[in-house]
């Protein structure tokens, strides 16, 4: 009899237990979540097209002037929208000329990265809009001409490409 009455002691413990504990589930609240909505922020893009064709100066005499080749225009368009504050867009061109088997020649030209008439310091635009133009003068230097190995330059046959990489940074506003 001890004994039953032992485990009728532990069988209502057991259900006390397991009442509370189904009692806490269904009456306290022990959750919550929060809801937010995030938009995502919008990159700054760049993109670049043009520049396929380069057409050659008129020479007015002959001698020593090596022509000088000019692009169409380049168009590089900007989307800023997503400048960090305080920050500006600076945009470097860097024109590269490279034979049909991709070495690159570009040391044997005097490069000129212009915005309309006006010459880009360094290559780097410090005032990027939304579109901007440029153009790319190419033309061979004193040294490449003189050079027997550089025949390329004067064989009126070879086609050279023209790359150029339109780079965007963010610099520090100016206060």
């Amino acid at each position: 009899m001890r004994k039953a009455k032992f485990l009728l002691t532990l069988a209502m413990a057991a259900a006390v237990t397991s009442t509370a504990a189904m009692s806490f589930a269904k009456w306290d609240v022990t959750t919550a979540t929060a809801t937010g909505t995030v938009t995502m922020a919008k990159p700054v893009t760049i993109s670049a097209e043009g520049g396929a064709t380069y057409s050659t100066s008129t020479r007015t005499e002959l001698g020593d002037t090596a022509p000088t080749y000019t692009s169409e225009g380049i168009t590089v368009k900007a989307d800023l929208a997503g400048m960090p504050d305080g920050k500006t867009a600076n945009l470097t061109l860097a024109p590269e000329v490279k034979k049909a088997d991709g070495t690159s020649v570009t040391s044997d030209f005097t490069i000129v990265v212009k915005e309309g008439s006006n010459p880009v310091a360094d290559n780097t635009d410090k005032n990027v809009e939304a579109t901007n133009t440029y153009t790319v003068e190419l033309t061979p230097t004193e040294a490449a001409m003189e050079d027997a190995g550089k025949g390329y330059l004067k064989d009126g046959t070879t086609a050279l490409t023209v790359e150029v990489t339109a780079t965007l940074t963010a610099v520090a506003s100016a206060s």
